[in-house]
C-alpha cells in the first residue's frame, strides 16, 4: 500500500502512526486495488506454494 498511496491516502487521515493502524485494519477493504498487480500475484503464489507443503490443523483454519 505504501507504494501506491493514491489508492488510500485520502481515506486515512491522521499521523503516520494513525495511518499505519488504519491501513493494517482496513487492508481487506482496499485489496481490490492490489490483487491485479504483479507483486500481489507473486506474493500470493509464493504463500500458497509454502502453505501447500504444510499440514494446517482444521481448528486453526476454522478460526479464520
Amino acid at each position: 500500500m505504501l507504494a501506491s498511496p493514491d489508492n488510500w491516502q485520502k481515506y486515512y487521515p491522521g499521523t503516520p502512526e494513525e495511518q499505519r493502524v488504519q491501513r493494517h485494519f482496513s487492508f481487506s477493504d482496499r485489496i481490490r486495488y492490489y490483487w491485479p498487480t504483479p507483486e500481489a500475484q507473486r506474493a500470493t503464489r509464493t504463500l500458497l506454494d509454502v502453505l501447500s507443503e504444510k499440514d494446517i490443523p482444521r481448528p486453526l483454519v476454522s478460526q479464520y
